[in-house]
């Protein structure tokens, strides 16, 4: 199966490839006369420096049964009919994990110069999660869902703290999060919308809603995400693309009326998520595009997965956006000063992940901008200067330590309120 499937991706690139061909020679003078002009335009409102565009458009399309699973998303970043270039949306957790995500590049967050650094926040803490979590496969999908989830809406406060730093506007968008893989032999699908609300502190924060727990079977059950009104009727009423002779989408119907599509082959799921790829492409193609990347999931396992260049770690102080890494370890460096930790622009903002790590013993570490989950701190001296976004949840813990505040901290807001409530072994120190 595994050539087979090759075979097919590949004959599917080259086709989409010549369809994009014919349809650009197909297209008249004029058209491309105002497609430009309008380019023009906006090309010229973009170069207002720390202009905020709000990004549309995804597809996210998961289809399986008893021969796997297979999914599909596109690849483009566009803001209107102005694309942007291409993001990541499908992700590797594990070997017989994978996550798609549909909404967080909505906000692109602040342009800099040509290019806008937010679009890599959300791959860089994933891939950096995979890399640095070495007791993530042994969760279950559920928890693996919770833990991206609570990565994801960090991540989407962090843009809109960035945001307000470089006064643009800001665009709280709802995320939809996909999580598919094996749990003791079944395949699941997990999916949770964040969705952005005021909370009492007149904070914008992000809730969950999760979506029924998908176990699959013999027969055929699918999940789609973004925009996905093209894909959702194909898989819930092909006959609407079949009597207009689609000669994939018959099958699926033929195969639907027979066995409730148990027959159907991962190769033939992919030809059908590819087909609704394609035709949400025309329909949005301002919105959706690029490469389509695709994975397989049969026997356990992760069958096919693109190829991903991760990239690892911006450090680039022309950037608002730095990550920072922590990792796996532990910090122990008595009376060192937290300006030691990072050499880094003081315009720059930094995103400090902190995963299975152990701070112990140190003073002056800076809980600002940070997330950590699963670790330790203990017998330390921290300090927090009033940053929106911090995440320190009950996946940590925390002994013997002191928190100082700093002159312009609220003591009783929402994060060190968090903090005092759930955290006993902290200490919390007003400036002086």
């Amino acid at each position: 199966m595994g050539r087979e499937l090759e075979e097919y991706i590949s004959r599917l690139k080259q086709e989409q490839s010549d369809r994009q061909t014919a349809q650009n020679n197909a297209a008249s003078e004029w058209k491309k006369l105002c497609v430009l002009a309008l380019l023009c335009l906006i090309l010229n409102v973009l170069r207002l420096e720390g202009q905020a565009v709000t990004t549309h458009g995804t597809v996210n399309i998961l289809l399986a049964n008893s021969h796997g699973l297979v999914a599909e998303t596109d690849s483009k970043l566009s803001s209107g009919i102005q694309p942007r270039g291409y993001g990541q949306k499908l992700f590797k957790l594990d070997d017989h994990t994978i996550c798609t995500i549909a909404g967080f590049y909505r906000n692109s967050g602040p342009r800099i110069g040509s290019s806008f650094p937010m679009d890599t926040v959300i791959p860089e803490l994933v891939n950096t999660l995979t890399i640095n979590d070495q007791k993530l496969s042994q969760k279950t999908v559920k928890e693996k869902l919770d833990l991206v989830g609570t990565l994801i809406s960090f991540a989407m406060e962090f843009v809109l703290a960035a945001d307000q730093t470089a006064k643009v506007q800001s665009s709280a968008d709802m995320s939809q999060i996909t999580v598919a893989g094996y749990d003791g032999g079944e395949l699941k699908i997990f999916r949770v919308d964040l969705k952005p609300s005021i909370n009492q502190w007149g904070f914008i924060s992000f809730t969950p809603e999760y979506w029924p727990e998908i176990t699959v079977g013999q027969k055929l059950v699918h999940s789609t995400a973004g925009l996905d009104d093209v894909a959702f009727l194909g898989l819930n009423s092909p006959g609407s693309f079949a009597d207009q002779g689609d000669g994939i989408l018959s099958r699926l119907k033929a195969s639907l009326a027979k066995d409730g599509g148990a027959s159907l082959t991962a190769t033939e799921m992919l030809e059908i998520a590819d087909d609704l790829e394609l035709k949400t492409v025309q329909k949005y193609p301002q919105y959706v595009g690029g490469d389509p990347k695709v994975a397989v999931l049969s026997d356990g396992k992760i069958t096919v997965f693109p190829q991903v260049t991760v990239t690892s770690y911006l450090k680039d102080s022309r950037h608002l956006m730095v990550l920072e890494d922590i990792g796996i370890g532990t910090i122990n460096n008595p009376g060192r000063g937290a300006g030691d930790f990072l050499k880094l622009s003081p315009t720059s903002l930094v995103i400090k992940l902190c995963i299975r790590c152990t701070i112990s013993n140190v003073t002056g570490y800076s809980i600002d901008n940070s997330f950590f989950t699963g670790s330790d701190i203990k017998d330390s001296v921290l300090t927090y200067n009033g940053t929106p976004v911090v995440s320190l949840d009950g996946t940590n813990t925390i002994e013997n330590s002191t928190l100082i505040l700093g002159p312009n901290v609220d003591p009783n807001g929402i994060i060190v309120s968090h903090l005092r409530t759930n955290f006993p072994g902290l200490y919390i120190q007003a400036y002086r």
